[in-house]
C-alpha cells in the first residue's frame, strides 16, 4: 500500500527532521510498502489525501483528525518521537507511568553521563549555549526558572497558566518565603508582556535575580528547576537535578507536579533530592531514549528501525481493518476522536521516584 509521509516546513533543523523522514521511507519500503511525499507549507496543513494512510510532523490527532501517524524533534537534536496521537503529553506511550523493570542503574547512568558529555560539554544542546556563567555566592542555593514563550506550543495546549502568570506565583511565593529564584528568559526573543514582568519583579527584590549565560551552569549550580513545562526541564533531569513542572509534559514521571498550592512542598522535594530519587531518574531517561523515543544521531541501527516497523504495521493493520469494516449505515468509516482528558501527574499520585 501507499503511504503518505508530509514533510516539515524549511527551517534550521530541517536536515534533522529529513533524517528521520528519511528511516521512515527505508522502514516503509523495506515492509513491502511504498510512500509519497508532500510538502507541508503550514504548521497544521490540510490533509489533501484524508483516505489513505498519513504520516504527519509536528502534529497532533487534535489539530489534523485524519492523520494516522504523528513524528516531532523533542528536547535533543535529532530525538524524535512517533506515535498515533501526537507528541508530548498527548503521546499514547506516557499516559501511565512508564515501566522500567529489566533497566539497570549502571547502563542507565552510563547512558546518561554520555549523553551529558555528548550534548552539554561540548556545547551541542538544540540551542547553542555561550559561555559559562558566573553565579554569585551571594544567591545560592537558589531555584532555576527558565521562561519560555508565550506563543510555544506547549504553553498553548498543556499549560493552567500563561508565562507572565507564572512569574508572579514564583515570585510572590519567593518573596513570601526569602527564597532565592534565578529567572532566564528563553534565549529568543522573549515577549514584550515576558520581558516587563521579570524586570517588574526583580527591581529592589533581594530575592529575584535575572541571569544570562549558559543554561548548563545555572542548572548545575542550582537546587532545582522549575518550568512550566519546557524542554529545559527533560536537560535538567540529565544533569541530575531535580525538576517541578507547573504544566504537563512527557518528562512529567520522573518530576514533581508542582501547582500555585504547593510551592512549599517542591520546596521540600529539592532540597531532599536524594541519590535513590537521581538514579531513578536516569532509570526514565534510559527509558524514554532508549524504549520511547528514536535516536536519530549517528548510525542508524537495525534495532531502531525494528521498532519504528512495529508502529508502522500496527497502524497499517489499525487503517486497513477500519477501512475494510462494514458500515451498516452505508455513511463511510467513522473514527471516533476525542480528545483526551490531560494524565497530569498531579491527579495520579503514583510517580517514578
Amino acid at each position: 500500500m501507499e503511504i503518505i509521509l508530509h514533510s516539515i516546513m524549511e527551517s534550521g533543523s530541517t536536515p534533522r527532521w529529513t533524517r528521520f523522514m528519511n528511516i521512515l521511507k527505508r522502514c516503509i519500503v523495506e515492509m513491502d510498502h511504498s510512500f509519497r511525499v508532500v510538502k507541508c507549507f503550514d504548521l497544521y496543513p490540510d490533509d489533501p489525501y484524508p483516505d489513505q494512510l498519513s504520516i504527519f510532523p509536528h502534529c497532533r490527532i487534535q489539530e489534523t483528525p485524519t492523520g494516522r501517524l504523528f513524528y516531532k524533534e523533542m528536547y535533543l537534536k535529532g530525538l524524535f518521537t512517533l506515535d498515533r496521537l501526537g507528541w508530548g503529553p498527548d503521546h499514547s506511550g506516557i499516559q501511565t507511568v512508564p515501566d522500567l523493570s529489566g533497566i539497570g542503574e549502571a547502563e542507565a547512568l552510563e547512558l546518561v553521563q554520555r549523553l551529558r558529555h555528548r550534548y552539554f560539554r561540548n556545547g551541542d544542546s538544540k540551542v547553542r549555549q555561550p559561555a559559562g556563567a558566573m553565579i554569585p555566592e551571594s544567591i545560592k542555593p537558589y531555584w532555576l526558572v527558565p521562561l519560555q514563550q508565550e506563543k510555544d506550543q506547549v504553553i498553548k495546549f498543556h499549560s493552567p497558566s500563561t508565562v507572565v502568570a507564572f512569574i508572579h506565583v514564583i515570585s510572590d511565593w519567593a518573596e513570601k518565603k526569602q527564597r532565592n529564584i534565578v529567572f532566564k528568559v528563553h534565549p529568543a526573543d522573549p515577549t514584550m508582556e515576558v520581558a516587563e514582568a521579570v524586570d517588574t519583579r526583580i527591581a529592589g527584590s533581594p530575592f529575584l535575580h535575572l541571569k544570562a549565560g549558559n543554561i548548563h551552569t545555572l542548572i548545575k549550580k542550582s537546587l532545582g528547576v522549575a518550568v512550566i513545562n519546557s524542554g529545559t526541564g527533560f536537560e535538567s533531569l540529565i544533569h541530575g537535578k531535580p525538576v517541578a513542572v507547573f504544566g504537563d509534559c512527557d518528562y512529567k514521571w520522573a518530576s514533581f507536579p508542582m501547582t500555585s498550592d504547593n510551592l512549599d512542598d517542591a520546596d521540600d522535594y529539592f532540597s531532599s533530592f536524594s541519590r535513590e530519587q537521581e538514579m531513578s531518574t536516569y532509570c526514565f531517561l534510559y527509558h524514554y531514549l532508549q524504549r520511547y523515543a528514536f535516536e536519530t544521531r549517528g548510525k542508524v541501527s537495525n534495532q531502531l528501525k525494528d521498532r519504528v516497523k512495529v508502529i508502522l504495521q500496527q497502524t497499517i493493520d489499525s487503517y486497513l481493518s477500519e477501512r475494510d469494516k462494514p458500515d451498516p449505515m452505508n455513511q463511510g468509516t467513522s473514527l471516533n476522536l476525542t480528545r483526551r482528558e490531560t494524565n497530569h501527574p498531579a491527579n495520579n499520585p503514583t510517580q517514578v521516584r
